[in-house]
């Protein structure tokens, strides 16, 4: 089967976002997959579907050095995306996809995986979506359904600004960042830190489009978008540049911790999980759910997942002692939620610890 090539070279920060987004939008049941490629020409940060972006991005400094907050359409978490990482986007008609999330992340990291060992790296996967050398973190990759489509997205990390990265993100105080910074040096690595000499774009490039041909079993060539693709690209690019778009978690209820009048108190809780976070923005009436919704750097297929599970759960009783994660589970089989990493006792938990606050 063809692999179709889509090399957008040196993109723009917004198209990045738009032409794998817009491809996977148009895409039929019956297409051919498509794999694009890209690297940033200017910095900017990343924000995951699920993410509330205030919670997770100083945009005051992000404004203040000119670095554009885009909100993409896969999960996983608020990241710095620059020229010195080679942004893939694998794109497959759902038919051709594994059934399961904790299924798709090894399918296709293990392409990744054989570039780096080609390069004399002994790169393993940490379930559910991490990449990691020696037990510190080369990369991660995050996947979502989008229409027909399943877009899984990763990237190669030649080099990282860990600075940038740490100013970036909202931190409660000084001495927190400068734990954030000595976590990123610690924890996390690049091929730069890896290798004696980093290997140009186009064997990088080389040598990942064999590991894919072999351990997928497509034949890539190279290709353009379709007319009714570079339709659909535009159409993304409009709403990635929607502030709208940009900010559509976290609006509907105001920062937690407040009473609001006597039994309705607005908290926030948050729990941690193998696939990523989980906050819970929690309004609580009399014992029950009045309004709630769910965000962090998780993985949910289908996209809006935890959109609909939050409007399925209001109404339910809270208390240590309910029977709220045995409904979370009947919520999740209900609405057939694939959240890789994160269990209906996770989502209870994050709720039940927004309850606590005072």
């Amino acid at each position: 089967m063809r692999l179709r090539i889509v090399d957008q070279g040196q993109a723009v920060p917004i198209d990045t976002h738009a032409v794998p987004y817009g491809i996977a939008a148009a895409m039929k049941a019956d297409d051919e997959p498509v794999l694009t490629l890209c690297n940033a020409s200017s910095p900017y940060i990343s924000v995951g579907a699920n993410q509330d972006l205030a919670r997770e991005v100083d945009e005051d400094y992000c404004r203040g050095r000119g670095l554009p907050v885009l909100r993409r359409e896969v999960g996983g978490g608020a990241v710095l995306i620059d020229r010195d990482q080679l942004y893939f986007h694998y794109i497959f008609p759902r038919r051709m996809a594994p059934e399961r999330a904790e299924r798709l992340f090894p399918r296709f990291i293990e392409p990744v995986l054989g570039t780096y060992a080609a390069l004399g790296l002994a790169a393993d996967h940490r379930p559910p979506n991490d990449i990691q050398i020696n037990g510190r973190k080369l990369g991660a990759t995050a996947a979502a359904e989008i229409g027909a489509a399943v877009v899984l997205a990763g990237s190669f990390l030649q080099d990282f600004d860990r600075e940038t990265m740490a100013m970036s993100l909202r931190v409660p105080d000084p001495s927190f960042r400068d734990l954030l910074r000595r976590s990123l040096a610690d924890h996390m690595t690049t091929m730069r830190e890896q290798l004696d000499e980093l290997p140009s774009r186009a064997r990088l490039k080389a040598l990942f489009l064999a590991r894919v041909a072999g351990m997928i079993g497509v034949h890539p060539a190279d290709d353009e978008p379709t007319h009714a693709e570079a339709a659909a690209i535009a159409d993304a690019a409009a709403r990635h540049a929607d502030p709208a778009w940009t900010h559509r978690i976290g609006r509907k209820l105001v920062t937690g911790g407040f009473k609001i009048a006597e039994g309705v108190h607005l908290t926030e809780g948050e729990q941690r999980t193998p696939g990523g976070r989980v906050r819970a923005r929690l309004l609580e009436k009399d014992g029950r759910i009045e309004g709630l919704e769910l965000s962090g750097d998780v993985t949910c297929f289908p996209a809006g997942g935890l959109e609909r599970l939050a409007r399925r759960l209001v109404g339910l009783e809270i208390s240590p002692g309910s029977s709220l994660a045995s409904e979370v589970e009947g919520a999740i089989g209900a609405l057939a939620l694939d959240l890789p990493g994160v269990s209906p006792s996770d989502l209870a938990q994050a709720i039940l610890k927004a309850r606590t606050q005072p």
